[in-house]
């Protein structure tokens, strides 16, 4: 096991403020098939390691998709699909996105993304729930087993193109840009694409929101993976919003020695990474 210690966080795209600190929270609780995920304490560990206490957020059963990705698709989904019926996305409602003229506006939309799978099958479910459709293209190398996952969810088109994942996302862009209807919807932002991105991690801060009511006591230490960066980045966000400076925990990215992207870019000294 390798680790390294930056004195600043590595990532340094801010997603859109919270105006209420409780804005993310209010619009999962208007969705009927919302359900907080489990804490999972692990006292034996916690009673071995001789630590107060150690618990494991268990995002394997979160909206029946296995996936974390759910919760920052379905909210940039519907962010996007209130900004274009003029509704107010601060203060957004499911029951507002299901009006019938915002559903008649949602099923001209397709949203495209590149993915590797499971932000892709996120992208793909929340499509199915709001009512519009997804088009998914996803690099050379991938499982035709997770293409597959993906198709059996309705309103979407699945390929897996013979491009690499940085190719595809061009594909996709170029795809999008000649759709009228179309919007980019990629958990990774570059200059001039932030909000969407920006609104995927702010929805990510509904873990926070649930793991706060849940645990006991403010948490002092918090591990997370890092992937392509947005769950991290949201969590962390996600704890700088809603606690005081003092009371924030020490936070570990951890990544596999394989895909250490984070851990080669710290080692190098790039702390400037996008997600």
């Amino acid at each position: 096991m390798k680790n390294i210690q930056l004195l600043k966080s590595p990532f340094s795209f801010k997603a859109p403020e919270l105006k209420d600190d409780h804005e993310v929270e209010t619009f999962f609780n208007s969705v009927p098939y919302y359900k907080p995920t489990e804490l999972k304490e692990l006292t034996n560990l916690a009673k071995k390691l001789n630590v107060a206490e150690i618990a494991v957020k268990d995002e394997s059963s979160r909206f029946g998709i296995n996936s974390f990705k759910g919760a920052g698709g379905l909210y940039a989904m519907a962010c996007c699909i209130a900004e274009k019926a003029g509704l107010d996305v601060e203060k957004l409602t499911y029951d507002e996105l299901m009006k019938p003229e915002v559903k008649k506006l949602a099923e001209e939309i397709t949203f495209y993304t590149a993915t590797d799978g499971n932000h892709g099958r996120g992208i793909a479910w929340a499509a199915s729930k709001l009512g519009t459709h997804a088009v998914i293209k996803m690099p050379k190398g991938s499982k035709e087993i997770r293409a597959d996952h993906i198709r059996k969810i309705q309103n979407t088109e699945v390929e897996i193109t013979d491009k690499n994942y940085d190719n595809t996302v061009k594909e996709v862009k170029e795809l999008c840009e000649k759709d009228p209807n179309g919007i980019m919807i990629q958990d990774t932002a570059w200059e001039g694409y932030e909000k969407i991105p920006g609104w995927i991690i702010k929805g990510y801060g509904l873990i926070v929101d649930e793991f706060l009511h849940q645990i006991k006591e403010k948490p002092t230490h918090i591990f997370l993976q890092a992937g392509v960066g947005s769950l991290a980045a949201g969590i962390i966000l996600g704890l700088e919003e809603r606690m005081k400076p003092e009371e924030l925990p020490v936070i570990t990215i951890v990544e596999p020695e394989t895909v250490a992207c984070y851990y080669l870019s710290a080692q190098k000294g790039d702390v400037s990474v996008t997600i």
